[in-house]
């Protein structure tokens, strides 16, 4: 899974905003705020195909996490961005 083309990560103050800046118009006004953690998994999957798996070996390598606590966060964020319409499965 990936993150969709025309998305883009920009990073204001202590927060991280993913903002469409693609062609379609009826899209220009989708944006999400996210976390530390957020960002960086929205990092790994703009980066290219990632499996669920992948991200969560990835968090507790790079994080002082748990492989529980990882599961737990990948599972949310790709909830909200599957939700919003926002992931290439």
């Amino acid at each position: 899974m990936m993150i969709k083309d025309g998305y883009i990560l920009r990073k204001f103050d202590y927060k991280f905003v993913a903002v469409y800046v693609g062609d379609d118009n009826s899209k220009h006004s989708q944006f999400i705020t996210l976390n530390t953690t957020g960002a960086y998994i929205w990092k790994l999957l703009s980066s290219g195909n990632k499996s669920r798996e992948e991200i969560v070996r990835k968090i507790t390598d790079d994080f002082a996490v748990t492989p529980d606590v990882a599961q737990v966060d990948v599972d949310e964020f790709i909830d909200i961005v599957r939700n919003a319409g926002l992931l290439n499965e």
